[in-house]
């Protein structure tokens, strides 16, 4: 992280960042973590940071997503980085956008239906996508 953590007593005297890369050089997260059960922590804190996409349920349980490599970058809280790589589909795709929140929706612009942050602690996350109502499992990378 890029953000100064001398504050007194350990706590950031600024807000959290991180840089927007995809970072195609390091490996894909391939082990799926269990998902959190609460809502440990501000959102809009631990959020900041780079994260995998390792499982999605569409009703029967997380099921690991295979040879696809999405990655989620929030350099900040109001700004995302999407990366996507399927080996002989899409190669390293990436698109930045900055995004606003509803509660613990994620809403982009353009009108897509966005997502919602279900639960999550400092290392995984659970996303409900609202396109279809699958859920993600994240891990921080």
């Amino acid at each position: 992280l890029d953000a100064d953590e001398s504050g007194a007593r350990g706590e950031r005297t600024e807000p959290h960042t991180h840089v927007e890369d995809c970072n195609w050089d390091s490996d894909a997260v391939t082990t799926v973590a269990a998902a959190p059960g609460s809502q440990n922590g501000d959102l809009r804190t631990v959020i900041v940071g780079a994260w995998q996409h390792t499982a999605i349920d569409h009703g029967s349980g997380f099921e690991p997503l295979g040879i696809q490599d999405i990655r989620y970058v929030f350099p900040s809280p109001d700004r995302l980085l999407y990366c996507q790589h399927i080996p002989g589909v899409l190669e390293h795709l990436h698109n930045a956008a900055d995004i606003s929140w509803d509660d613990t929706r994620i809403v982009v612009p353009g009108g897509a239906p966005g997502w919602v942050v279900l639960s999550w602690d400092a290392d995984t996350m659970v996303w409900l996508n609202r396109a279809d109502d699958s859920h993600y499992l994240l891990q921080r990378r």
